[in-house]
């Protein structure tokens, strides 16, 4: 259940230059692209002053749901980056995002989750670092991004 409206946006994609486009295909890219994000996380990491694990477990398929995802238990906020196939996008739907609330384990506290779904691009990229950024940095609470992505939507 998403607890916030998305962000939907869409571009002609001609007019843009899709990155790893063969992700699904080939299991060299789909790594690259993994390395791409654990890049991006790495730096914020060193800069914000913190650590980072995986939440979900990787699957044995290359489905690209998640290609990346990120926990950092000090904040209890994640990141999920799903990558979806460019074959299966239409020119008006290539990135939405929303916060949810994930519990894991029956009993625990549920995780504050962005999830960004996304046509990678260069400027779905930007996009998703203008939410990872903040959020993961604790400048943006749960309520301000969910209200930020409903404004957004609106718009």
């Amino acid at each position: 259940m998403h607890t916030a409206y998305s962000v939907v946006y869409g571009y002609k994609p001609e007019l843009m230059q899709l990155l790893f486009t063969d992700f699904l295909s080939n299991p060299r890219a789909y790594k690259q692209v993994q390395a791409y994000w654990k890049l991006y996380f790495d730096y914020l990491g060193a800069k914000y002053n913190f650590q980072y694990a995986p939440y979900l477990p990787e699957s044995a398929e290359q489905t690209g749901n998640p290609i990346f995802n990120a926990y950092v238990a000090a904040t209890n906020k994640a990141v999920r980056i799903i990558q979806i196939d460019p074959e299966d996008v239409s020119e008006d739907h290539n990135f939405e995002a929303w916060v949810d609330l994930l519990t894991l384990e029956e009993g625990a506290e549920p995780l504050e989750e962005l999830v960004l779904h996304l046509m990678l691009n260069p400027t779905t990229e930007i996009t998703s670092r203008v939410l990872i950024q903040p959020w993961l940095s604790g400048k943006l609470s749960y309520e301000e991004l969910s209200d930020l992505l409903e404004d957004a939507y609106w718009v």
